[in-house]
């Protein structure tokens, strides 16, 4: 008997580093499939399929399409199957179908729940990589303004809400025209992140300070007392490299 255990032993070894040496030689070959996601319609995300053969190993990934006809941005909403339970995950659009690197639209790891994405026209694939995970979009269409420079912005009245889209094919600084009709305050409420700066007929800056509202994601900038006349708004893209920090959807109002 310990002669056996004596001759099983080794041959134990030399089969574990066999398997190990074969495992360190296979390659995985990733194969995609693409899926239709209807706008409006719940639909879960397919799991990843994964497989053994011949030495190698085989990952199918899906993705779904999504035509996007305009600019304009995603209201996405991501969820959990048969649960209202919060989850975490991440939400990838890429710009083909066997993209290995997704195009970060400032949403790659995300919570449940609603998120907006600013996109330009176009063909993409989403994925939400979480368990038991379930995705429904609407899209809405923006029609751009040109009022990307002082002298060509335009006219926003007082108490009117305005909706920035800086999408990635259309990421400008945006230009609005205000009139002051007697002494004030001018107030900006906004939830975008971009820098929201006034100027006045001269094109000088005028001064402010910004409070936190309700929630984090809520901001109002007051501006000192102005005399009656022209003044400029503009919302100041973000001058960076990185995609997710220039795209992004939001309103504001000035009073």
């Amino acid at each position: 008997m310990k002669k056996l255990y004596k001759m099983i032993i080794p041959l134990v070894f030399v089969l574990c580093g066999f398997l190990a040496a074969v495992d360190a030689k296979a390659d995985t070959t990733y194969k995609y499939k693409s899926l239709p996601l209807s706008e409006n319609k719940l639909t879960t995300q397919k799991s990843n399929d994964y497989s053994y053969s011949k030495g190698n190993y085989v990952a199918t990934v899906y993705r779904y399409k999504l035509v996007i006809p305009a600019d304009g941005y995603l209201k996405v909403w991501l969820g959990k199957k048969g649960t209202g339970d919060v989850t975490y995950g991440s939400f990838l659009i890429f710009r083909t179908l066997k993209s290995e690197r997704e195009w970060n639209l400032g949403h790659r790891s995300v919570y449940s729940g609603l998120i907006y994405i600013p996109i330009s026209k176009g063909t993409y694939y989403c994925s939400w990589n979480c368990d038991n995970n379930q995705m429904k979009y609407q899209f809405i269409k923006v029609k751009q303004k040109k009022n990307y420079t002082l002298t060509k912005a335009a006219q926003l009245k007082k108490g009117k809400k305005e909706v920035v889209c800086q999408t990635p094919m259309y990421n400008y600084s945006r230009w609005y025209k205000i009139k002051l009709t007697k002494e004030q305050k001018i107030t900006v409420k906004t939830n975008l992140t971009f820098p929201i700066i006034i100027f006045d007929q001269w094109h000088d800056e005028v001064s402010s300070f910004t409070s936190s509202v309700g929630n984090y994601n809520t901001t109002v900038q007051t501006h000192e007392v102005q005399a009656p006349g022209t003044y400029y708004i503009c919302v100041n893209r973000k001058r960076t490299q990185f995609l997710n920090d220039m795209v992004q959807v939001g309103e504001f109002v000035w009073n």
